[in-house]
């Protein structure tokens, strides 16, 4: 299908606003229709990313400001002082930081989301795979989660923006977020407020504000 929407992006960037182009696309059967409904969002999507994320970045700066404070006071701590076995994080290996990173590339939450699911499938996978007395479990994906999280501090990754963008198109595009991406949204949304509000080694705003 990637190979396929290319002639059809070029194709449907050519023809937007073109009402005989809609008039055909009837013709099209429901396979092909689904193809050239995700060329063309992303048409539209790369077109106005500009104009959209940085109004994103502002609207979600309160709550990256004290998510980059909490990930810069745990870059260098061990892993267990957030609960993380550390056979467990050992699989945050820097391709898979290096996968995490990738988030500031892309330039639609289609996209975005793709990098999330596929980031969250080979860190379960590494995860299960690893030789340990402790089975990975939903009470060891948050801290887990969050582990990776800080690992991949190096570059801002604009987590609550980038969540917030995929759920905004989502909203817009009249299908709401379900399944196994809704999962993995719910899991990074997790992961960052608990980075925020106190996980293990991290100051809490209201303590780090009364210190000064």
């Amino acid at each position: 299908e990637a190979v396929d929407q290319q002639p059809m992006r070029a194709r449907l960037a050519a023809s937007m606003g073109d009402a005989g182009f809609v008039e055909q696309a009837h013709l099209v059967d429901v396979h092909q229709m689904a193809i050239m409904r995700e060329a063309l969002e992303t048409v539209v999507m790369e077109r106005v990313h500009d104009e959209v994320w940085p109004t994103m970045l502002a609207l979600n700066h309160h709550r990256q400001a004290p998510l980059q404070r909490a990930m810069s006071a745990l870059r260098n701590a061990p892993s267990k002082r957030l609960g993380v076995d550390p056979k467990h994080a050992l699989v945050v290996t820097p391709s898979l930081v290096k996968k995490l990173q990738s988030l500031g590339e892309q330039r639609t939450p289609r996209a975005m989301g793709a990098i999330l699911i596929s980031t969250m499938e080979m860190l379960m996978t590494s995860a299960t795979a690893v030789p340990s007395t402790k089975v990975v479990s939903a009470d060891d994906l948050l801290p887990l989660t969050a582990w990776l999280v800080v690992q991949s501090s190096a570059q801002p990754l604009q987590l609550f923006a980038v969540i917030q963008y995929i759920e905004l198109f989502a909203k817009l595009n009249g299908q709401p977020v379900s399944g196994e991406l809704a999962y993995i949204l719910t899991n990074f949304m997790a992961a960052c407020e608990w980075l925020c509000r106190g996980a293990p080694g991290v100051e809490e705003p209201s303590a780090a504000a009364s210190s000064r």
